[in-house]
C-alpha cells in the first residue's frame, strides 16, 4: 500500500489544490492519507476535521500563527514548526509527500504559511525524515491568482508537471466544500483549479497521475 501525506497551512489547502487527488488515488489505487495542518485556528478546526472525515483520510492540527502579507518566519519560528512536524509523522517514512508550491508566488501571489510550510516538509525530505526522497516530493504548481481570476494549472515547466484532470462530480464535490469554508473566498471567480497540478524533482508520479474514471 502506497502511504502518502498532504502536509498544508490551512483548513481548506488540501482541498482546494489536490482534494479530487487525494479521493481518486484512494478509491483506485488504495493509497492511505495523512493530511496535517500547521496553521489552524479553533475558527477552522472543526471544518478541516469535517472535511478529512469526508476525505476519509488521518488528519493532524496545528496552531502555528496564521498570517499573510508579512516575510516568512515573521511570526512562526522555523525551527520549532520543523520539530513539531517531525514528532509528529513520529518516524513514519511515506512513499509521497505533497505541499505547497516553492515558487513564493505561487497560488495566491504570495502567502507567508505557505512558504513556511513549504520550506519545512523540504527540509524533513532533504534529511531523509519525511519522505522516499526528493523525486516523491510534489508541490502544488498553479498560476497566481490576481483579482477574480480562478487559480489554474502552470504549465510554464510542463516537462515536469504531473496532473489529474477532474471529472464533473469531484469539481462539484470540491465547489461544495469551497463555499462553506469560514473564510470567504468570494473574491476568486472559481478558487478550485481544474486540472490540479505538480511539480517536483523528477517526479515519479504519472502523467495524468490517473485517467479519468
Amino acid at each position: 500500500m502506497t502511504n502518502a501525506i498532504c502536509v498544508v497551512a490551512h483548513h481548506d489547502d488540501h482541498l482546494l489544490w489536490m482534494g479530487a487527488t487525494i479521493q481518486r488515488t484512494q478509491r483506485i489505487k488504495g493509497w492511505d492519507w495523512t493530511v496535517i495542518a500547521m496553521c489552524i485556528t479553533p475558527q477552522t478546526h472543526d471544518y478541516f476535521a469535517k472535511s478529512c472525515a469526508d476525505l476519509r483520510t488521518k488528519w493532524t492540527t496545528m496552531s502555528f500563527e496564521n498570517y499573510q502579507g508579512e516575510q516568512p518566519f515573521a511570526r512562526n519560528n522555523r525551527a520549532k514548526m520543523e520539530a513539531r512536524l517531525y514528532a509528529e509523522i513520529a518516524g513514519t517514512k511515506y512513499d509521497f509527500a505533497f505541499t505547497h508550491s516553492r515558487h513564493y508566488r505561487g497560488e495566491y501571489g504570495g502567502h507567508a504559511n505557505h512558504t513556511e510550510v513549504e520550506q519545512v516538509v523540504t527540509s524533513l525530505v532533504r534529511q531523509g525524515k519525511l519522505g522516499a526522497g526528493t523525486n516523491h516530493l510534489a508541490y502544488f504548481s498553479y498560476q497566481v491568482i490576481e483579482g477574480h481570476t480562478a487559480p489554474t494549472a502552470s504549465f510554464a515547466e510542463s516537462w515536469r508537471t504531473h496532473y489529474l484532470p477532474l471529472t464533473y462530480e469531484e469539481q462539484e464535490w470540491k465547489l461544495k466544500w469551497a463555499r462553506s469554508t469560514p473564510d470567504s473566498l468570494a473574491g476568486i471567480g472559481c478558487p478550485c483549479p481544474n486540472p490540479e497540478a505538480f511539480e517536483g524533482d523528477n517526479l515519479a508520479l504519472g502523467r495524468p497521475i490517473l485517467a479519468q474514471t
